[in-house]
């Protein structure tokens, strides 16, 4: 998971401050999704990637 954040993160960043989203929302992303950018709800929900 330290890979991935490594990875995504420098890329999430810039997108939060740019929305004036709270930069701690990073952190929802790995506690709902480990930063796997394939992952899906059980509703069929993904993210952008």
């Amino acid at each position: 998971m330290i890979k991935r954040a490594n990875r995504y993160f420098p890329v999430i960043e810039p997108i939060l401050k740019e929305n004036g989203v709270p930069d701690d929302f990073k952190y929802l992303m790995v506690i709902e999704s480990n930063l796997n950018p394939f992952a899906r709800s059980s509703a069929g929900a993904a993210g952008l990637w």
